[in-house]
């Protein structure tokens, strides 16, 4: 905590001549759901990482090298502090440079070697965050990209895209006025909502992201920050138990055969009107959804996919109609797919998707 809060404080001036070149680099913590076994030495494709001890074994310092396709360079170095008091959801800490530290962060959680995945966060969970004692929602941004929509080449602007950076007392009015559109309302999930605590002489102006990552924008209070970070931690445990709880799990009862759990239901406003891009797209392995899978046509508007989660390898069971996701998530799989394909179909296809099995859409 002595070394969060250096971060965040700025440097003493020593003398009247000494010059004060700006507040040092923000800290940024991220949440990380890890289903692996990481030794203190490791290695993929473009990337090797080491795990020191600290003399708490709860807390690491995590160093990840980065290489780039120019070798003459070097490779990118990123240090973060590695909190796994939580086994499987950890927390990393940061100072170093902010783009540096995103594409090592999205290299570590990506890697195919090991079970690593982003934490992530609905609109909603970012909002009901806002609304927790001693939070206040701040300004948001919006970035949808809509990656089933076929584009047109010729045109200078795309259709089913939106950007709004929205800063201030009047955002919220601001998203209030566009929820009041039926079309756009379907393009409001947040790429981050701000979150502030405290006042200006102790406190904090946060930037939570929809994968994760909290940025301290401004204020100084490591102890807010930190009641932040614990405090998504902790609600984004409780959903994805709750997750959990419900996946489909076979046993026998007094001889007889019973089915315990039940499936997941996305349902949209909007209707899928061109199939073949939509589900290419959505299982074609890569990010954000890092699911593949094999496609059957059962009916007219009706498919079946058997897929796989590529966090884990896990299988998951998905029926798929014009405007509806039937998910079931066998026993042993990661509850955390759930939350990724819901937050990610919430951000580049419907917003105003809804989920009954989830408390908190």
């Amino acid at each position: 905590m002595d070394v969060l809060d250096a971060w965040v404080t700025p440097p003493k001036i020593s003398s009247p001549e000494q010059e004060l070149r700006g507040r040092p680099l923000e800290l940024k913590s991220y949440v990380i759901e890890n289903n692996s076994n990481l030794g203190q030495f490791f290695s993929w494709e473009g990337m090797t990482g080491e795990v020191r001890d600290t003399g708490i074994d709860t807390l690491k310092i995590l160093v990840l090298l980065r290489y780039k396709s120019d070798l003459a360079k070097g490779p990118d170095r990123v240090e973060f502090y590695l909190d796994k008091s939580d086994e499987r959801f950890w927390l990393l800490h940061t100072n170093f440079d902010a783009e540096l530290t995103a594409k090592a962060v999205e290299a570590f959680v990506g890697s195919g070697k090991y079970a690593f995945d982003n934490a992530w966060f609905s609109t909603n969970m970012l909002d009901k965050l806002s609304t927790m004692p001693g939070n206040k929602r701040g300004g948001y941004r919006i970035g949808y990209f809509d990656p089933f929509h076929v584009r047109d080449s010729n045109e200078l602007v795309q259709e089913n895209e939106l950007v709004i950076e929205s800063k201030g007392g009047f955002s919220k009015r601001l998203y209030g006025i566009a929820e009041n559109d039926s079309e756009l309302r379907r393009a409001l999930g947040y790429d981050w909502l701000t979150i502030s605590r405290g006042n200006v002489q102790r406190g904090v102006l946060e930037e939570l992201s929809h994968d994760g990552r909290f940025i301290l924008r401004r204020g100084r209070s490591v102890g807010d920050h930190m009641i932040l970070v614990n405090q998504a931690k902790d609600n984004y445990i409780e959903r994805v138990n709750e997750v959990e709880e419900k996946r489909l799990d076979a046993y026998k009862e007094n001889g007889s055969a019973v089915m315990r759990g039940t499936p997941f239901e996305f349902e949209f406003s909007r209707n899928i009107d061109d199939w073949q891009p939509f589900l290419a797209r959505l299982f074609d392995a890569k990010d954000p959804f890092r699911l593949w899978g094999i496609k059957s046509k059962m009916g007219e508007g009706y498919y079946r996919v058997l897929a796989m989660d590529m966090h884990t390898g896990h299988p998951l069971d998905i029926e798929v109609t014009k405007h509806m996701f039937r998910v079931y998530l066998p026993k042993q799989s990661c509850g955390n797919v759930i939350m990724r394909l819901f937050v990610n179909l919430q951000r580049n296809f419907d917003a105003t998707i809804t989920c009954p099995q989830l408390s908190a859409n």
